[in-house]
């Protein structure tokens, strides 16, 4: 599955930025607005955030993706990691936020845009 980053704004604030595959983005621009679609992934990206613990011996700015599968209520119900940082402690503080999340929030319109997923977490701003 190819994937391509959607740029927000907001993505540039916080260490997490949030991906989508090219088939996710065509079905989330047909049911919102794209504003909508950027507020949706900051409401995502504080949820993961919120449970994410940097680790100490962290150096750099190393990148890990994990592509999530969603329920319709916004359930994680499979996690993976599909890009490694090759930092261990990155990757293992990643799954472990995503894990404790267990949930994401609903879009504006009660719905989630979609049910596939890739965030790609920083510990740094991108």
């Amino acid at each position: 599955m190819q994937r391509r980053a959607l740029i927000l704004a907001a993505a540039l604030l916080a260490p997490i930025g949030v991906c989508f595959s090219d088939e996710v983005l065509t079905q989330s621009s047909a049911r919102l607005p794209d504003p909508e679609v950027a507020a949706w992934a900051r409401q995502v990206r504080a949820a993961v955030q919120r449970n994410l613990k940097l680790p100490l011996d962290l150096a750099g700015n190393p990148r890990a993706d994990v592509e999530l599968h969603l329920a319709s209520d916004g359930t994680i119900q499979e996690s993976r990691l599909v890009r490694s940082s090759s930092v261990e402690s990155w990757d293992s503080a990643v799954l472990d936020a995503v894990r404790k999340t267990e949930r994401l929030p609903k879009a504006s319109n009660g719905t989630i845009p979609t049910h596939s997923v890739v965030l790609a977490f920083f510990p740094k701003a991108p």
